[in-house]
């Protein structure tokens, strides 16, 4: 056994997570990873190279095991949910995603969104909490980045170049669910950018968020990955913040149906987004249609007359909404 640096680990003995970027032991043959504190119950534990490690969650954890439906644009419903409600409510809260959420409140919604239904997110009064969920979801519960660990160094050489042709290129690189939930944020953090009363800048939020969406090299980064990474990892959101949202609108409008997806993820299935009027940085507002395919009606059809498939129908909820820009 020996000290190291990760990301995101179980500790054996205690079964408790440790938490990003704190230093545990891992053994180099077996793999097992424990606590400093719980080292003495690693004895308990024969060390067994031929046996995977004891600490890899059981459950998938890649960003098309989460997906509820194969229809474009592939979002998994943990954020397509989370990011409407904090979008109906919270744009005018201070420090969005600089400022940390409940640790409490992010387990227990961690957990209830691995059930059938999507939680009552309405009744979570904490709106940083929902962001806190955006950011362990991507840090936490995936099995690497959002940009993967290939096209990382791609997106860090794009995020160099003056140009954009760069950036696009590699966006469309990615793996259909991997490039509509990267869009989608990133039209969000747009939106989050855009509202004055946020009080978060391009640099500010790419500070907050980027290593939830860029991460890092490796599952274990050592301690200089760790320090050396935040450079990259700003500079890259802030690329993907820049580009013009009507690039991701077009984009997340026009993507084909793709093959069907197998997934143990049952959840209602995630609508479609739709376009609004847009400002320099993105959508301001929604554009309601009578449609059947329109997102506020598919919303209605496959959650059960509401947002989130519970309760007595009321008053309609907006999606994507957020202050106009004067």
């Amino acid at each position: 056994m020996k000290p190291c640096v990760i990301t995101k680990e179980t500790c054996k003995p205690c079964g408790k997570r440790i938490q990003f970027g704190k230093k545990a032991l891992k053994c180099g043959d077996c793999r097992l990873v424990a606590h400093i504190d719980c080292e003495g119950e690693t004895k308990l534990y024969p060390c067994d190279p031929t046996v995977s490690s004891p600490t890899t969650p059981t459950e998938k954890n890649t960003l098309v095991d989460f997906l509820a439906s194969n229809e474009s644009p592939q979002i998994p419903p943990i954020i397509y949910h989370t990011v409407q409600e904090i979008e109906r409510r919270g744009l005018n809260e201070v420090g969005l995603y600089r400022v940390p959420g409940m640790l409490r409140v992010v387990k227990e919604l961690r957990e209830k969104f691995k059930g059938r239904n999507v939680p009552k997110l309405m009744d979570v009064s904490d709106v940083h909490a929902l962001c806190s969920l955006v950011k362990d979801f991507l840090r936490v519960t995936l099995n690497e980045p959002i940009v993967t660990f290939h096209l990382r160094p791609q997106f860090i050489q794009a995020s160099r170049q003056e140009d954009d042709a760069a950036m696009y290129g590699v966006l469309e690189e990615l793996g259909s669910a991997n490039r509509d939930t990267l869009m989608f944020l990133v039209l969000h953090f747009q939106r989050v950018i855009a509202n004055p009363a946020t009080r978060m800048s391009v640099e500010g939020l790419s500070k907050a968020i980027g290593p939830s969406v860029v991460g890092f090299s490796c599952p274990d980064p050592s301690v200089n990955d760790l320090q050396n990474s935040a450079f990259d990892q700003e500079m890259v959101l802030t690329k993907l913040l820049r580009l013009p949202a009507d690039f991701y609108m077009s984009k997340l409008q026009t993507m084909p149906a793709t093959a069907p997806i197998k997934s143990n993820y049952n959840v209602p299935r995630t609508p479609e987004t739709y376009a609004g009027p847009e400002s320099g940085l993105g959508p301001l507002s929604p554009r309601k249609t009578p449609s059947s395919s329109s997102l506020a009606e598919r919303a209605k059809k496959y959650l059960g007359g509401t947002p989130f498939g519970r309760g007595k129908r009321g008053k309609e909820t907006s999606y994507f909404s957020s202050p106009s820009l004067n």
